[in-house]
């Protein structure tokens, strides 16, 4: 009988002690170090737009895995910035686009590694259309997460 209860007390303390570890709070558990990426945004120019446009859009390229954008704003007034991976784009809200502005574009690093980052044709905002005339440029041509 004493054997049977010395067993189930070893039972009952390695199950405790392991629980103690299983359900552990953060503060005890392994912290991932955040990733991040170099550089960590991206100025992009936006030049020779005409006359009459309320909106157009800058498509972006790079590797989804290893970056996305977290965030962009302008330093066009009365305007709204939306974007994704696929691109950056300006919504005008009040009368026409200025003919020259920016876009400052913030990155967040999602795992290690390195990608190209690359702008399109500037864009209509609704029908994709090329903007003729209109350039978007980047000093930023290559991303690095570390």
């Amino acid at each position: 009988m004493k054997s049977y209860f010395r067993k189930m007390l070893l039972v009952l303390m390695a199950v405790l002690f392991a629980s103690a570890f299983l359900f552990a709070p953060d503060s005890l558990a392994k912290k991932k170090k955040p990733k991040v990426a170099r550089p960590n945004n991206a100025v992009i120019f936006v030049e020779q737009v005409p006359g009459g446009l309320m909106g157009l859009v800058v498509p972006t390229s790079f590797n989804a895995a290893i970056v996305n954008i977290l965030s962009a704003e302008t330093d066009a007034e009365s305007s709204l910035v939306v974007f994704n991976q696929e691109g950056i784009g300006l919504i005008k809200t009040d009368g026409d686009l200025p003919s020259t502005f920016s876009f400052t574009a913030t990155f967040k690093g999602l795992k290690k590694g390195k990608t190209t980052f690359s702008l399109g044709e500037v864009v209509d905002k609704l029908g994709g259309t090329p903007i003729e005339g209109a350039v978007a440029s980047t000093t930023v041509k290559k991303i690095k997460v570390k």
